[in-house]
């Protein structure tokens, strides 16, 4: 009997995967385990495995590079020599596909757009055709609904709340200008009319630049690497510290694990994974510093959850 190849759920996010090419043609002999078809995630590029040894048969019209699949979706069977395999329809573009909307919500099929991102558009009632997608093509994806809603959050807050001048406020009236987003110059981080004219004319000129450079797309990656990375800056409070440490006890320690670790798991201990772990620490037993600012007040996270950029080829991961 035939086995299905289907579009796996590899993180808890995950909700479709794209095609990034197949690694094997139709028809072809593979062997179980066997690399078959590469898909990028949210998170990595990762190969999807035969789930049994036969002939790759049946790949899904619609399923190919540059294609968006839902998780659990069939892609391909693996069958016995001339065995018949299930025709399966087309799989339509999730661009393409009709969502059964509630009143007044906008089929995906009407705009370039994920059904996830037209749910979460319903959900907290944006239309979504005002929503700009960051997708292959334009195509809106639910990190797209999300980040429109931040940005009308952000400007909905009251002006009572940024403490500035009656002349900066009729500055930032005339200009367009959002007083949340600055920080002033006079006493207790007033906004003065000058900061208003500043951040305005920066803004202008960072336009200009813009518009004048080139737009490069994202790979889904680089999207959630930079929209967290924005995230933390924008939530919790930014500073650097330089100390000089003698480690020469981590590296004895590191050497002590280093061939338990190897052993048990194959990959060798690294220096940042243990600095990762004495940073885990500190935030445990200094809990404050385990949180982001928010609506006001100041958010304390249970869960201790640390990110680390790395430099790639391409990218900062």
């Amino acid at each position: 009997m035939a086995v299905e190849v289907f579009m796996p759920k590899m993180s808890d996010h995950m909700e479709s995967g794209e095609i990034i090419e197949w690694l094997i043609s139709e028809g072809q002999q593979v062997e179980e385990g066997q690399p078959i078809v590469e898909v990028m995630t949210d998170k990595v590029a990762a190969e999807i495995e035969a789930p049994a040894s036969g002939l790759l048969r049946g790949i899904r019209r619609g399923v190919e590079k540059g294609s968006e699949v839902p998780v659990g979706e069939t892609i391909a069977y693996i069958a016995a020599g001339d065995e018949q395999v299930p025709k399966l329809p087309p799989l339509i573009g999730i661009a393409e596909q009709t969502v059964r909307a509630e009143p007044g919500v906008a089929k995906a099929a009407e705009v370039e757009a994920t059904p996830v991102a037209v749910k979460t558009a319903e959900k907290y009632g944006i239309d979504i055709k005002e929503v700009r997608g960051s997708g292959p093509g334009g195509k809106i994806q639910k990190q797209d609904v999300m980040a429109l809603k931040k940005m009308r959050e952000v400007q909905s807050e009251p002006l009572g709340v940024v403490k500035a001048s009656p002349a900066a406020r009729r500055r930032a009236r005339e200009l367009g200008v959002d007083l949340s987003l600055l920080r002033g110059t006079g006493p207790e981080n007033m906004v003065r009319e000058r900061d208003v004219q500043i951040f305005y004319e920066r803004g202008v000129a960072q336009a200009g630049a813009a518009e004048s450079g080139e737009l490069i797309e994202l790979n889904p990656i680089q999207r959630v690497t930079g929209e967290r990375m924005v995230l933390s800056a924008t939530t919790a409070p930014q500073f650097s510290l330089s100390v000089h440490a003698e480690v020469d006890r981590l590296l004895c320690i590191r050497d002590i694990m280093m061939d338990r670790v190897e052993n048990a798991t194959g990959r060798r201990l690294s220096i940042t994974t243990l600095l990762i772990k004495i940073a885990a620490e500190a935030l445990r037993q200094y809990p404050r510093a385990n949180a982001s600012y928010e609506g006001g007040r100041i958010r304390l996270f249970r869960d201790i959850n640390i990110g680390v950029a790395i430099g790639t080829d391409d990218s900062v991961s």
